[in-house]
């Protein structure tokens, strides 16, 4: 059986950029997934389609497929006196959201901190990065069904 929205898939993967391992199921079990349903991110989840039981995959995507352009606007320097009362205690690592440039709902990492500074960035952390992704599909069902 070939893979399709609506499917249950069973795979054990591997996704990295071009030197680090991101995430992995090495050592775990399986990943289980109907696909279509929003579990993974959708450019991953179409390299599955049409896939079958047995498998094996490799996938490169650019970084526009992955999780988009790196965006030098979204990494944003403030001075800690002109932001609100709220935001007074962030710290390097500490993510909120709030608007971007364009008045988008973002989130947004802290990746520096100073007594006077915060730097921002709105930015996905692998925005900008080609994706490897290599899969072995374990099972392939019908979401109906109970087992793969």
């Amino acid at each position: 059986m070939k893979a399709a929205l609506g499917s249950r898939i069973r795979l054990h993967y591997t996704l990295s950029t071009d030197d680090v391992i991101v995430d992995s199921t090495e050592g775990r079990a399986p990943l289980e997934i109907v696909l279509g349903q929003g579990t993974i991110h959708p450019a991953l989840e179409s390299q599955l389609l049409g896939c079958e039981a047995g498998e094996t995959i490799e996938r490169v995507l650019d970084a526009s497929v992955g999780f988009g352009d790196y965006e030098p606007k979204l990494k944003i320097q403030i001075a800690r006196k002109k932001l609100p009362e709220r935001f007074q205690n962030l710290s390097q690592g500490m993510q909120f959201e709030t608007l971007d440039p364009d008045k988008k709902l973002r989130l947004f990492r802290v990746i520096d901190a100073t007594p006077a500074f915060i730097v921002i960035d709105g930015n996905h952390p692998l925005a900008g990065q080609t994706l490897h992704l290599e899969a072995q599909i374990e099972g392939v069902t019908n979401s109906d069904q109970s087992s793969l």
